[in-house]
C-alpha cells in the first residue's frame, strides 16, 4: 500500500510536469516569438512524447509486465472504437446539421489542433495516462481514481471561462464529461480508441458548425443534443453491460482487486 501511495504521488508529479512544462518554454524568447501553431505543435508532441516516457518508465520500476501499448489501452482495435464513437455522437451531429450553419471562420488548423490533437492528446494523458495508471496499474479503485482525474481535469478547462458563474460551469461540464470518458474507456473493454473518438467528434462538431458557443458551455441549443449523444452513450454503455458484465465489479473503491 505504502509503495502504491508513493508511485502515486510520482504519477501526479510527472502529470503536473506533462502538463506545465510549456509555461516555462514561453520564457525562452526563441519559443515565445515562433508561429502559434508551431508553438502548438511543439506543445502537443512534447506531452505526447513525455506522456509515452513516463509511463515506460513507471512499468519498468515498478516491475509490470506489460508493454505501453497495453497499459495506455491503445493496443485494441482502432477502426471499433471509432465505430462506437461514431454511433455515440450521431446526435450531436444530425442535430447540429438542423439547428446550425456550417462554422465559415473555422481553419483547417482550428480542426486539426482543437478537435484532433487536443481530444487525443487529452485522452491520453488523463484517461489513458493518470487514470489508467491509477486504476488499472496500481489498483486505486475506480471512484478514487476517476474523481481525482476529473477535478484535474475540471480544473485544466476554467481558464475558458470569464466570471464565477462561467468558471463553474465549465469546471461542471467537463467533470461530468471526464466521468463518462473514464467510465467509457472501462467497461468498452479497456479501449483508449472509445473515449479518443467520442472525444475528438465531439470537439469536432463543436467547430464545424456555427453553434455561437466560446467555451465548453455552449448555449442550449447546442448542449441539448450534446445531451442526448451522452444520453446514448449511457444506455448503450448500460446496455453492454448487462450482456457481457461490468468491468468494474469489485473495483469501485477496492485497492487490492485482481
Amino acid at each position: 500500500m505504502k509503495n502504491k501511495i508513493v508511485f502515486a504521488l510520482i504519477l501526479l508529479l510527472m502529470y503536473f510536469f506533462i502538463d506545465n512544462f510549456w509555461r516555462f518554454l514561453e520564457k525562452f524568447a526563441m519559443y515565445s516569438e515562433i508561429n502559434q501553431w508551431i508553438k502548438y505543435s511543439i506543445k502537443y508532441a512534447l506531452q505526447i512524447g513525455l506522456c509515452f516516457i513516463f509511463i515506460l518508465t513507471i512499468l519498468r520500476f515498478a516491475k509490470y509486465n506489460i508493454n505501453v501499448g497495453e497499459a495506455l489501452g491503445l493496443n485494441k482495435r482502432i477502426a471499433n472504437g471509432i465505430f462506437k464513437s461514431v454511433i455515440f455522437t450521431l446526435p450531436m451531429l444530425l442535430g447540429y446539421l438542423i439547428i446550425a450553419p456550417l462554422n465559415e471562420e473555422v481553419t483547417f488548423l482550428d480542426i486539426l489542433f482543437w478537435s484532433f490533437i487536443s481530444g487525443f492528446s487529452e485522452e491520453l494523458i488523463f484517461r489513458g495516462f493518470l487514470f489508467g495508471i491509477l486504476f488499472r496499474i496500481f489498483k486505486f479503485g475506480f471512484f478514487p481514481s476517476i474523481i481525482l482525474v476529473s477535478v484535474l481535469f475540471g480544473i485544466g478547462h476554467i481558464y475558458q471561462g470569464n466570471d464565477l458563474s462561467s468558471f463553474l460551469g465549465v469546471f461542471s461540464i467537463t467533470f461530468i464529461g471526464s466521468l463518462i470518458f473514464g467510465w467509457l474507456y472501462i467497461e468498452w473493454d479497456k479501449n483508449l480508441w472509445v473515449p479518443i473518438g467520442t472525444h475528438i467528434l465531439m470537439n469536432l462538431y463543436w467547430s464545424i458548425f456555427d453553434l455561437d458557443a466560446s467555451n465548453a458551455i455552449g448555449g442550449w441549443g447546442a448542449n441539448i443534443f450534446r445531451f442526448i449523444s451522452i444520453a446514448l452513450i449511457i444506455v448503450l454503455t448500460i446496455r453492454k453491460i448487462k450482456k457481457d458484465g461490468s468491468n468494474l465489479k469489485g473495483k469501485l473503491f477496492s485497492l487490492d482487486y485482481n
